[in-house]
């Protein structure tokens, strides 16, 4: 599936990843979304994930320990901050790993601040669970 899947691209200070329904129907399963954006993430960088949520969260307690903590937090960055861009509220998405953007432009503005830079290296990988990201050679 290497041929069909594979996107090569430089590593980044920000990833932003999404993709349709039914991957971003809750964090529960959008969170699948973050390892591949941990493969281009540079330390200290920043996922945003933009999934709409309908469903909400999914079992907090599955969501943030198990998935996260046990799983998904070993293809990212020790320095990491990653953002939810959705549909739920501010109170829900604050018992998540993951903290409230109400905006990917918001998300990217607090980015630029904790990078310190004024031009960030962004990249975006939509439908991000069907891809296999690769460092580009340079």
């Amino acid at each position: 599936a290497r041929p069909f899947c594979e996107v090569q691209a430089e590593p980044a200070d920000v990833v932003v990843v999404s993709a349709p329904l039914p991957v971003s129907s809750s964090l529960y399963q959008a969170s699948k979304l973050l390892p591949p954006a941990g493969l281009l993430l540079r330390e200290g960088g920043t996922v945003v994930v933009a999934a709409e949520c309908p469903e909400g969260t999914g079992p907090l307690d599955v969501v943030n320990e198990k998935i996260f903590a046990l799983g998904v937090r070993r293809y990212l960055p020790t320095r990491h901050a990653p953002f939810l861009v959705s549909g739920m509220d501010e109170a829900v998405v604050s018992h998540t790993y993951a903290t409230f953007a109400p905006s990917v432009g918001w998300a990217l503005a607090r980015a630029r601040e904790r990078v310190g830079k004024a031009v960030l290296d962004v990249v975006v990988l939509p439908d991000a669970g069907d891809l296999v990201p690769r460092v580009a050679k340079t």
